[in-house]
């Protein structure tokens, strides 16, 4: 159980950084997105992030289609 907290720990800060790299405002959304998708199966956590990536390139797409020019 340690070792999957501390790979919680490491992913989450992981996460952090990179959300204070990609927007210094609101780098919190990506570590909790971290923190939603990580389990302590490697399986599950992989279908999860596949998942999330899939619904997030789907939804930024149809925004593209529905948002005025």
């Amino acid at each position: 159980m340690l070792r999957v907290a501390l790979c919680h720990v490491v992913a989450t800060a992981v996460g952090w950084s990179a959300g204070r790299t990609i927007d210094g405002v609101h780098p919190t959304r990506v570590a909790v997105s971290v923190l939603v998708v990580m389990w302590p199966d490697w399986r599950k956590s992989r279908q999860r992030v596949l998942q999330r990536v899939f619904g997030s390139v789907v939804g930024a797409g149809l925004a593209l289609l529905i948002a005025p020019d």
